[in-house]
């Protein structure tokens, strides 16, 4: 059974009386039972049809645009029901007008339905925020596309901090300092002065040409990896989420990134890191 139908089931277990919950338990697979009482105290869920019409204001529009492709001679019609966050980015990417056509609500809703289901799938298992298990990262959820792009680059200086140490040549030095913002130099200075953290593999630095954007692509994608070994080890949906508010490119590969479960030491090492950044970047 998916992650995110226990919970619900477990929530609606939790809401009739215990004599009837112990015999209906009774009559789940025992791997099931099991895993139900791994779950602790039931959410405070009210049953009925979950609208997740908001999502399509939620996340990056790019993941929207395979769908609006393959149905492109009635991508008008789709834009026209979007609201104006998506619809804006996506005519502009797109190069594609809104239906001057009206369309009744149960045009738009079919529409909507359409683009909705083509983020969460027909059976769509999907837990909304509020329901989300508890955890410190849930704060994430939160984050605009630019906050958290910046708390990946961010996440990238501890691999900075790590490197520098080990680089002796000073036009090397000079050249990683003079790409990093004041708030970068000011973090990452913070970071030097503490003990050392967690270490992945090394960046390379001291094999680098000086080229910027393969500085700032290593720097990048380091930081994927480290919020991405922090999210392995959370819900599902969490990480569904957080991979939405940033484009499709970045989203997928932090998908496929977290799908390998980190070991708990290092991914709780990182979401502290995560939370000692939150104040920073979420504002």
């Amino acid at each position: 059974m998916h992650p995110s139908s226990m919970i619900i089931l477990n929530s609606f277990l939790g809401q009739i009386p215990e004599e009837r919950r112990e015999s209906l338990i009774r009559l789940l697979p025992e791997s099931t039972e099991n895993t139900l009482k791994t779950l602790g105290e039931p959410l405070q869920i009210e049953f009925g049809p979950f609208s997740f019409d908001w999502l399509l204001g939620f996340v990056h529009y790019s993941w929207l645009m395979p769908t609006l492709k393959l149905y492109s001679k009635d991508a008008p019609f789709f834009v026209r029901a979007l609201e104006n966050g998506p619809k804006r980015n996506i005519q502009t990417n797109m190069e594609i007008r809104a239906s001057t056509t009206s369309l009744s609500p149960f045009a738009e809703d079919f529409f909507r339905d359409v683009l909705i289901k083509s983020l969460v799938g027909e059976e769509n298992t999907l837990l909304p925020i509020e329901y989300l298990p508890e955890s410190e990262l849930n704060i994430l959820t939160q984050f605009s596309k630019k906050e958290m792009t910046q708390l990946i680059d961010f996440l990238s200086l501890y691999d900075l901090a790590l490197e520098i140490r080990q680089i002796v040549e000073t036009k090397i030095l000079k050249k990683i300092y003079s790409l990093l913002t004041e708030d970068q130099k000011k973090f990452l200075k913070s970071i030097m002065a503490q003990k050392e953290h967690p270490a992945l593999t090394k960046l390379g630095l001291d094999r680098w040409d000086g080229n910027e954007e393969v500085f700032r692509y290593l720097l990048h994608r380091r930081g994927l990896m480290r919020l991405a070994i922090a999210l392995s080890r959370e819900h599902p949906d969490l990480l569904w989420y957080v991979c939405h508010i940033l484009d499709i490119g970045r989203g997928t590969a932090l998908s496929k990134s977290a799908q390998k479960e980190a070991k708990t030491h290092l991914a709780h090492a990182i979401s502290q890191n995560i939370m000692e950044l939150v104040p920073l970047i979420h504002k």
